[in-house]
């Protein structure tokens, strides 16, 4: 281009394109991770436990049976997103030391158990609960299972999600 304003605008304009197909590919990927389908659930669920405890003081220890194929198409993904809600609960919120992560999966049932040994909290009385652990509710009900959340002040949180998995 002749014209060095042309030329400033035109680059201008490309840096603008590449951030943006930056930004939509990072939106791509939180919305489906590329190595939940390269990888598999259970490897998928070790490398970002890995990621948060490499980035954290928290001492997290994890046992995740094989659960690769054992659930219905799509949920997966939401069984993905209940472990990272939990993590970043316990990153944000728990003032934890210790957390541990068990992924227990038999011919019948996957049972998810996510605990911390960090400060707890009480419940409201009223039932409400911040928008991470509502995700947690709302995802659970999705898979069409149950949750149960324990906690009290000075004795850390546990999350636990059971999923029936007959006929999946």
């Amino acid at each position: 281009m002749p014209d060095e304003q042309a030329r400033t605008q035109f680059t201008e304009i490309s840096a603008a394109v590449a951030q943006t197909l930056e930004e939509v590919r990072l939106i791509s990927y939180d919305l489906r991770p590329s190595h939940l389908d390269q990888l598999g659930l259970r490897t998928a669920l070790v490398a970002m436990i890995e990621k948060v405890a490499a980035s954290s003081p928290i001492q997290f220890t994890y046992e995740l049976d094989e659960c690769d194929g054992r659930f219905a198409p799509g949920d997966d993904i939401t069984i993905y997103r209940i472990v990272q809600e939990c993590l970043n609960n316990i990153l944000k919120h728990s003032g934890a030391t210790e957390a541990q992560i068990w992924l227990r999966v038999d011919a019948w049932q996957a049972r998810l158990t996510i605990r911390d040994n960090g400060r707890g909290f009480a419940s409201d009385g009223n039932g409400h609960v911040g928008l991470g652990l509502q995700g947690i509710a709302e995802r659970a009900r999705i898979l069409g299972g149950a949750h149960t959340i324990h906690s009290a002040p000075g004795q850390g949180t546990t999350v636990t999600v059971k999923i029936e998995l007959k006929g999946k």
